[in-house]
């Protein structure tokens, strides 16, 4: 019981001790959740698309379609489940600085 009131006694006799200690503390709270969520955030990613996908792009580039024929030859190999396509849009927004490249 006398401890108790010898901590508070000497907690708060310099306040600027105080106020950067539990400001450190406070701070290293904040990053270490900070952290976790970025790191929750991007996990779930990964956890969302799964680990058998595959995305197969023309080795000319993303804007180069694959050939319509490429698709049966990709069905035909084993394990392959189903096959989908994409296409690359490159959109501008009132003006030429304002571009969002899309997948649709």
């Amino acid at each position: 019981m006398k401890f108790s009131r010898l901590i508070l006694a000497n907690l708060f006799r310099k306040k600027i001790r105080l106020i950067l200690t539990v400001g450190s503390f406070a701070v290293a709270l904040v990053l270490f959740t900070f952290l976790a969520v970025v790191k929750s955030a991007f996990s779930r990613g990964t956890e969302i698309a799964g680990a058998d996908r595959l995305i197969v792009v023309s080795r000319i580039g993303l804007m180069q379609l694959l050939p319509i024929s490429d698709r049966d030859k990709i069905l035909a190999i084993p394990g392959v489940k189903a096959v989908t396509h994409n296409h690359w849009f490159g959109g501008v927004y009132q003006d030429e600085k304002n571009f969002f490249p899309q997948f649709v």
